[in-house]
């Protein structure tokens, strides 16, 4: 048996098809968001985070093997948080992907250190970046190196991270000009996911919204199985038919 966490990059794909070969059975357990330019689904065992991936996965092409929606986590405590009125001062975290351009987070930091209503700013790394790739900044923002404890909003461009926030319950504005990959690669803003910002937004409060509200939460339960009990479903047949189909 083989476990794939990955199913787009070249080693990934060889090794599976050579698995295939082999007739050795391989479980593919996605690991984040998935986009149309994934290939088609191909594993006699997948294990998708959610409806969302499944759908896309059907307009790539045909679905070899059995599926099953799980998330990775039950529902946390704090996700009904999304839907609470901010407090009239915010503390953003800027969310940034491995190809972020160094010019326009300069900028991004400075603008929100100038609005009144931000109480701090910092940045949450990729965890392919170092900490030498700040050093531009003259210390002028914290940087984190996993996801802050205290409550805060996230300035996020193209990354799934986006998923993962507002899982537990932190609002995400996407700002796509802080690196130059294809703006909304994951469709997020486009499925009424997300709420887009531009940097020439960010002198005010443009978390002042209601977009978060009880229609989002209908919204999200197709990104996000964890919202209901509907998954735990897909677990019971999982372990009941996974020792058959691995004999």
């Amino acid at each position: 048996m083989s476990i794939f966490a990955n199913d787009h990059t070249d080693i990934s794909v060889a090794l599976s098809m050579v698995m295939k070969l082999q007739n050795v059975p391989r479980i593919y357990v996605q690991h984040a968001e998935v986009t149309k330019d994934f290939p088609a689904l191909d594993f006699e065992i997948s294990i998708l985070r959610n409806k969302k991936s499944l759908d896309t996965y059907a307009e790539i092409g045909k679905i070899e093997g059995a599926v099953y929606i799980i998330p990775r986590e039950g529902k946390a405590a704090s996700f009904e948080e999304i839907t609470y009125a901010l407090p009239d001062k915010v503390k953003v975290v800027i969310y940034l992907s491995s190809t972020f351009l160094k010019d326009k987070l300069e900028e991004v930091v400075h603008l929100c250190q100038s609005n009144t209503d931000v109480e701090s700013v910092a940045i949450k790394k990729h965890p392919r970046s170092k900490e030498s790739d700040f050093a531009f900044l003259n210390g002028s923002a914290y940087v984190h190196d996993v996801v802050p404890e205290y409550g805060h909003i996230a300035l996020v461009p193209n990354s799934s991270v986006v998923i993962d926030l507002l899982h537990v319950g932190v609002k995400v504005y996407q700002l796509f000009e802080l690196d130059n990959i294809r703006e909304d690669y994951y469709g997020f803003v486009k499925e009424s996911l997300t709420p887009r910002v531009a940097i020439s937004q960010l002198k005010a409060g443009f978390w002042k919204s209601d977009f978060y509200n009880d229609d989002w939460l209908d919204r999200f339960e197709a990104y996000d199985p964890s919202i209901s009990d509907h998954w735990k479903e897909d677990l019971v047949r999982l372990r009941s038919e996974l020792p058959m189909m691995l004999m």
